[in-house]
This record gives structure tokens, C-alpha cells and sequence, in this order.
């Protein structure tokens, strides 16, 4: 910006956090390596799931949110939540060949 400054802190905490966990299953069973993006506004946070398929993420408060999976395939599944106040949510992602639910918690 000409003449001015800006200040930024990278890796600052989410302000009103809400931390995200869930699992991926593709045909039943644990989905390892799949990227797991949770998007709003400027913010994007992302995990990539464990061995057992489980991924955890932690967005900033309430709002309406994208959730996208997915893997080095080319295979990615996507959904829009709205996210309030409350305490837990299920987030939930089906395909004909693989599934996720997560629960967002305050």
C-alpha cells in the first residue's frame, strides 16, 4: 500500500474458535491422506486425515462455511454449512463410494 503500512501476525489464533473433528470412510473403510478444507471469507484451514481416517481443524466463530475433500486421485466432495453458536453439528459427506461426519464443538 503506498504510504501507508499494514499490520498482519501470521499464525494468530482463531478468534471464537470452533474446533472440527470428523473421520473419512470411502466403501466402508478409513480413508488415510484425504485433505480436508474448511473455507470462509479470507480464511481457509485444512488437515489431512490419519491412518484411521480422522482429521481435526479449528475455524474461526459462526458462519456459513465450504467443506471440501480431497485426494490425490482427483476426487474431491464439497458442501456448504451453516454454522452457528451451537455447541456441536454434524457435518456429514456421502458419495456412492465413500462417506465423512464430523462434529464441530465450541
Amino acid at each position: 500500500v503506498e504510504g501507508g503500512s499494514h499490520h498482519i501476525v501470521l499464525g494468530a489464533p482463531p478468534v471464537d474458535p470452533i474446533v472440527v473433528r470428523g473421520r473419512v470412510t470411502s466403501g466402508g473403510e478409513a480413508a488415510a491422506g484425504v485433505v480436508v478444507v474448511c473455507a470462509r471469507d479470507d480464511q481457509q484451514v485444512g488437515a489431512r486425515t490419519d491412518l484411521d481416517g480422522r482429521y481435526e481443524l479449528t475455524v474461526s466463530g459462526a458462519g456459513e462455511y465450504a467443506f471440501r475433500l480431497s485426494r490425490g486421485w482427483g476426487g474431491e466432495l464439497s458442501l456448504t454449512e451453516r454454522i452457528g453458536s451451537q455447541s456441536s453439528v454434524v457435518v456429514k459427506f456421502e458419495s456412492p463410494t465413500s462417506s465423512s461426519s464430523g462434529c464441530l464443538s465450541t
